[in-house]
């Protein structure tokens, strides 16, 4: 299916690891320096708004810049889980957590259970020649 370029990769809870690769690609072609944001972590002023420096306020442009991208690419079920978080950082890394670490415990899951299925095997195997040579 073809995606606008105007448009964010949209996100519905599935493929994590290919949105993301595409929404890299979408951020860094708004603004090349938007997406270091996202991975060095969002701004947060300390001072009030009227002690605000002209790079305060630059910083935290794009933070809202890229949060207004992120939000826009999420289907409602995804948006509820991190439409709190001011920081754009904290919104990756929380859609990282749920979504790698699912695959990440599914992957575990799988090896836990094929070694629980080899060792079946095996008991069976034992089992069957103990019956069988007695």
């Amino acid at each position: 299916m073809a995606q606008s370029i105007d448009k964010p990769p949209y996100f519905i809870g599935e493929h994590y690891f290919h949105w993301k690769n595409n929404m890299v690609l979408f951020i860094r072609g708004k603004d090349y320096h938007l997406w270091d944001l996202v991975e060095d972590g969002s701004f947060v002023p300390t001072r009030s708004k009227a002690k605000l420096n002209a790079n305060d306020k630059k910083m935290m442009e794009l933070n809202c810049k890229a949060l207004h991208i992120l939000f826009y690419a999420l289907d409602p079920d995804e948006y509820a889980k991190v439409y709190s978080f001011e920081c754009v950082k904290e919104v990756c890394d929380k859609l990282e957590v749920i979504h790698e670490g699912i695959n990440e415990m599914n992957e575990h899951y799988k090896k836990f259970l094929t070694v629980k299925i080899l060792i079946l095997k095996k008991k069976i195997v034992i089992v069957s020649s103990f019956i069988v040579t007695k």
